[in-house]
This record gives C-alpha cells, structure tokens and sequence, in this order.
C-alpha cells in the first residue's frame, strides 16, 4: 500500500511473512529517512531514522500509554504504530490511511487545566476569531498575573467580564469553573496525568458548561491519550457512515461497538476520519 502525505512523504505498507515462527511484520516506510516495523506477534514496534533506532517499546509498555511525548521522534514513532496497527486491522479504516497519508495529529500539551478549561468554556459556540478577540480581552481585564487564576473570577464583576464579551452563561460556567479548580474538584496537572480517560471525564463534566466532547478533545489533543473516541462527534458519525456506506449516521452505541477494532488507538482512527472528509 502506498499513499502520499501533505509533506509529501512517501508511504509503503509491507506484510512480510517470518517463516522460523510463522510470525507477520508490518513494515511502515516513509521515503528513504524513516521506518517503523510491526511485528504482529509480540505486538511491539521498532522505529528507526535513518538507519538509527529511536524508540522500541510494546503494546504493554509505559512508552506506549501516550501519544504525546517531549520527544518529537518519540512521538511520531507512536502515531507511526497507530497508524500501521489499525491498517493492520480494519480493511475499511486502511483505505482512509491509504488515502490521507502519514498521521499529523497537531498536540498542544497541557500545562495548567484551568486556563486550558477557561479557554474552552469562552471558545463554545464562537468561531475561532471572535473567540480569540474575546478570550484575550477576557485575560487582560481580568489576569493580576501572567495567566488568570481562579481569585482573578472570583473578583472580577459582571460588568467587567460582559465588556470583555462573556455572555451570562460563560460567566456563570466561568465562576463555576474557578469554585471547582479552588476545591479540587478539577484536578491538578499532576493528578490528570494519573487519572483514567473516564475519570477525567466523569470529574470535568461536573463543571458548568463542560460536556462531554469537550473533556474528549482535551485527552487527545492536549493529554495525547491515545483511545479517544468522541461518538457524539458530527463529522466522526458523518465519515463512519460514509467509511461504512450507511444510510444514517450509526448511533452512539453503533459507533462505541464499531470502534472496537480500533483499540488500543481510537484517538488516530478518529483524526483519520476527520481528515477523510478534507480528502474526498
């Protein structure tokens, strides 16, 4: 299989068969500079620039946990094994990897929950300018530091945030927000990073204004939690019906059961299907 990325990468997928064990190897190459080769049976993974090992790690292994890594190389060892482990297993998903090229998830890792959730909370239901305009307003108004913090919420009036462009609504999630990071109901970084995708979930949502997609977006794009599968997702059910040539969008459960076969990388199998509605 072969397929070209954006960066114009040269992708090809060999299945090679080892007779001494009868094992499969998934070999992943990418031009002449970059390989990743799967061996289906110890379900590990060997990765390599030019002709250097970077990362070797198994499925089981606590190199394999996140996407996200400070290691560029790292990180795209990991998205490299997604991206060979779910071609390896689902026909149908494979022809999208085919097609798009090389995984590209854009992280922006997680340094501090509350402003990350203040962010998001102004963001709801804004295009991206207008929330931006409003969400830097909002940190200069309101901030006695370089960030804001939940006291700057709690001092700030009504007046002050709806001149900066907060709604009623975004006031009320925001003070509810910043109750809840004082009482620890929203975890501290260090304890996010320990906590399960469900825990984080069933925590965040008892936040005004935070629901579920929003908690999802954070573990994949900001935590690199790699089995996100956000089944409530407009163009995630969109591409799976037109991946599976349904006639509906799949229910949530369709999706949840459907997505079976993309463990232990949903959160890839989900940016494949986001991008598969920009290729055709």
């Amino acid at each position: 299989m072969t397929a070209n990325s954006k960066h114009n990468f040269h992708v090809e997928l060999k299945r090679e068969r080892r007779m001494t064990d009868n094992r499969d190897l998934f070999k992943l190459n990418f031009g002449n500079t970059l390989s990743c080769t799967l061996d289906a049976g110890r379900k590990s993974l060997k990765h390599s620039m030019k002709n250097r090992t970077v990362i070797t790690a198994t499925e089981n292994s606590s190199s394999m946990a996140l996407l996200l890594n400070s290691d560029e190389a790292a990180t795209r060892a990991r998205l490299d094994f997604a991206a060979a482990t779910l071609q390896k297993q689902d026909a149908r998903l494979s022809k999208i990897i085919e097609r798009v090229g090389r995984c590209e998830l854009d992280f922006r890792k997680l340094h501090n929950p509350f402003n990350t959730l203040v962010r998001s909370i102004i963001y709801q239901q804004l295009n991206g300018k207008a929330a931006s305009v409003i969400h830097a307003r909002t940190v200069a108004n309101l901030a006695s530091g370089r960030t804001l913090k939940p006291d700057d919420i709690f001092a700030a009036s009504d007046e002050v945030m709806r001149a900066c462009g907060l709604s009623r609504a975004k006031q009320l999630a925001l003070r509810d927000l910043a109750l809840r990071t004082q009482d620890g109901t929203v975890p501290t970084l260090t304890r996010l990073q320990r906590m399960t995708d469900e825990e984080i979930i069933e925590r965040l949502t008892t936040v005004r204004g935070i629901g579920r997609w929003t908690v999802e977006m954070l573990l994949m794009f900001r935590l690199g939690r790699p089995d996100v599968l956000p089944v409530g997702d407009f163009a995630i059910c969109k591409a799976a019906m037109l991946m599976d040539g349904l006639e509906a969008f799949p229910k949530p459960k369709e999706l949840t059961a459907r997505g079976e076969v993309w463990r232990p990388f949903r959160t890839v199998a989900s940016w494949y299907l986001w991008r598969s509605l920009d290729n055709g």
